[in-house]
């Protein structure tokens, strides 16, 4: 059982792999130099070591996040009306976590999670990670992971000063949008890790598999080997 009383259920994708936590401050995580085929897609051209395959994508995993910020930090300077911010924040917050689950994880990333519901009312999570089938560059890989944890560290910031300064009406702005950006953080570290552990058993399987194969291959060798000697023994002429 988790903390919140559902039995929380992992389930990966057998033809799905997720770069390694270490790739996150390392480099490439775990990918091949494949054809970028996300759902059919078309090949993309090579990125370049300091160029990107989805500047796009780039630019909007960085836009919401930068502007739910700047709204929370400018706004009250210029609108005296608490709701109206209040509503802009969240509303650039929710428009961020949206495109951070759902698009930009998938293209700068190659990953993939969410969470469903079952009838019984437990939650099963479901990772997945696009590993063979797309190209990640280094450069879109640090943006990612980069602004993933640099988000909430800042809002955590943004919470101790309205606590000092005991703004109440803020500190409830602050938390919701900590809770979403957690929420995201989360579930991509929890997609690396479970499909890190799986690619490891995966690993020891082949291994354990190539050393049996190994094992039978030389037993059988030998075994031809003797039985060639004996019957090369048996059929020889004795020596005179």
């Amino acid at each position: 059982m988790d903390q919140y009383g559902n039995d929380v259920q992992v389930s990966i994708d057998d033809s799905f792999y997720v770069p390694s936590v270490n790739d996150i401050s390392g480099g490439v995580g775990g990918v091949g130099g494949g054809a970028d085929q996300v759902g059919g897609a078309a090949a993309a051209p090579a990125a370049t070591r300091f160029s990107t395959l989805h500047p796009i994508a780039v630019f909007f995993h960085c836009f919401f996040k930068v502007l739910a910020i700047l709204a929370y930090l400018l706004l009250g300077i210029f609108f005296d009306d608490f709701v109206t911010v209040f509503i802009l924040v969240i509303l650039l917050s929710v428009f961020d976590f949206w495109v951070t689950k759902n698009v930009t994880g998938r293209l700068l990333v190659g990953l993939r999670w969410w969470n469903e519901v079952r009838e019984d009312g437990t939650n099963e999570w479901i990772f997945e990670s696009l590993e063979g089938k797309r190209q990640v560059v280094k450069v879109e890989l640090l943006v990612f992971w980069g602004a993933l944890l640099l988000n909430p560290v800042i809002w955590v910031v943004l919470g101790i000063v309205c606590i000092l300064k005991i703004n109440i009406n803020w500190i409830i702005v602050v938390i919701i949008v900590i809770a979403l950006s957690l929420i995201n953080l989360f579930g991509y570290i929890k997609c690396a890790t479970e499909a890190r552990k799986r690619l490891k058993m995966m690993a020891q399987e082949a291994a354990n598999g190539y050393i049996k194969e190994t094992v039978k291959d030389a037993a059988s060798s030998y075994m031809k080997d003797a039985a060639s000697s004996m019957v090369s023994g048996i059929f020889s002429s004795p020596k005179q």
